[in-house]
């Protein structure tokens, strides 16, 4: 959900794209950066996972997944359902549960018979197009943006969760960005064009704990930067996977650059519940 976050320096950029606005885009622009800045959210307090085996940690009792062994024919985190899944997410550094809310983000399939017939809904203005390649990775070829009808793609496909990164692991990805029309194919006349960079580090597996219970999962970093028009996003996000249940909790921070203003905001993602949906036919 978190890691892609190119859509901060797509919307920046869109009104400066229209005839005749954009100088007093700019103006108006140059405002709301500054005022963000001077609001950016603080360095968020991280709650440190366990190792598994550690005498602090539950016992396998208490281990929501300790029956659940991973799936065989794609990673851990690789989960494409049909599933709503609700997260309790927080956007300061403090841990009071009333500063934090609850976010729903739904995944169910389309009659899309390309390579990424999944959607990901993680909020009524985007969704994700997923898939599993031949490889067995999750990968994302484009994002929705219903803000300002536009559909972002990807070349090749942005790795989401790769099959064959191995714990201490790093690999290096590239893909270009190409910004068309809402519902126009990849090969449409383009809006914009934007580079995207990352780096993903698979660590071991560790024990971590959300409202849902304690969860045996997979680390997965990711560090990614985005450049589209005028500004830039650095991310560093830690993800934390789950076998059955994909992405259990995440923090991101996220590091925005425009014209002369940057500003950071860091997020807090926790599972709440899991809900299997019923799959169309």
């Amino acid at each position: 959900m978190g890691p892609i976050c190119y859509d901060f320096a797509n919307r920046l950029v869109q009104p400066l794209r229209r005839p005749g606005r954009r100088a007093l885009a700019t103006v108006g622009l140059l405002c709301v950066l500054a005022t963000l800045a001077a609001c950016q959210s603080p360095p968020m307090k991280i709650d440190a996972p366990i190792d598994i085996g550690d005498p602090a940690g539950p016992t396998l009792d208490q281990v929501v997944n300790r029956k659940q062994p991973p799936p065989r024919d794609r990673p851990m985190g690789a989960v494409l359902d049909p599933v709503a899944v609700t997260y309790q997410m927080m956007e300061s550094a403090t841990d009071d549960p009333a500063a934090a809310k609850d976010v729903t983000v739904k995944v169910e399939r389309s009659d899309d018979t390309g390579p990424c017939p999944w959607r990901r809904y993680t909020s009524d203005k985007r969704v994700e197009h997923l898939g599993i390649d031949a490889s067995g990775s999750m990968v994302m070829n484009a994002v929705d943006d219903l803000a300002f009808n536009v559909t972002n793609w990807f070349d090749p496909p942005v790795p989401i969760f790769p099959s064959d990164l191995k714990p201490g692991e790093a690999k290096a990805y590239r893909s270009t960005i190409v910004v068309t029309g809402m519902g126009q194919p990849a090969d449409a006349p383009s809006r914009d064009r934007g580079v995207y960079d990352v780096t993903l580090t698979l660590s071991p597996d560790r024990l971590v704990q959300t409202p849902a219970g304690w969860f045996i999962c997979q680390h997965l970093q990711r560090d990614h930067t985005v450049k589209l028009g005028m500004a830039s996003v650095k991310t560093t996000s830690e993800q934390w996977y789950a076998p059955g249940y994909g992405l259990v909790a995440e923090n991101t921070s996220e590091n925005v650059r425009a014209l002369i203003v940057s500003w950071t905001k860091n997020r807090r993602l926790r599972l709440i519940d899991r809900e299997p949906l019923e799959e169309a036919r």
